[in-house]
Parts: C-alpha cells; sequence; structure tokens
C-alpha cells in the first residue's frame, strides 16, 4: 500500500471526527453543518474541482469558534496536498 493510499485511508475517521467535534460544540450553526457536508460528500465521490478551496473556506470560518474542527481541515488538507489533490 503507497504513502498516498494509507494517507487517503485516513479521511474517512477525520470526517467522523470532525462531525464529532460540531456536535459538541455549541454555536454550530446548521449552514455551517451543511457546508461540512458538501465536503464530506466531495471527498466520497472524488470531485475535487472546488474541494480545496471550500476546505481552506472552512479552516478560515472555524479558526476563532471552533479550534478543534479547524485542525482536523487542516489535516485533511495536508493529506489531499500529498496526494496532489
Amino acid at each position: 500500500m503507497s504513502e498516498n493510499d494509507e494517507s487517503k485511508d485516513k479521511i474517512p475517521g477525520l470526517i467522523s471526527r470532525l462531525h464529532e467535534a460540531l456536535e459538541h460544540t455549541e454555536g454550530t450553526n446548521t449552514e455551517l453543518q451543511a457546508k461540512v457536508k458538501q465536503v464530506e460528500e466531495q471527498l466520497v465521490s472524488g470531485e475535487d474541482d472546488s474541494l480545496m478551496d471550500q476546505l481552506n473556506l472552512l479552516e478560515t470560518e472555524f479558526a476563532n469558534e471552533h479550534p478543534v474542527a479547524e485542525g482536523i481541515i487542516r489535516e485533511i488538507i495536508s493529506i489531499l496536498g500529498r496526494m496532489g489533490i
């Protein structure tokens, strides 16, 4: 198994951690949850046209109020970057 495959295998677990972090955080609005769901669907389907842009926007939105979620998004961005996405 290549490093890219191993990294890609980590993404579902990171998405689960992201959902869990948002569930346990007060003030997470439905619009933000919808954005996370949209990114998740793109990751699953392999659509990567605007995926990195959306992940970067989510990271920015999470920066102040959701530091755990921000870290998870940053880790996903890093993995996808190593994969060349």
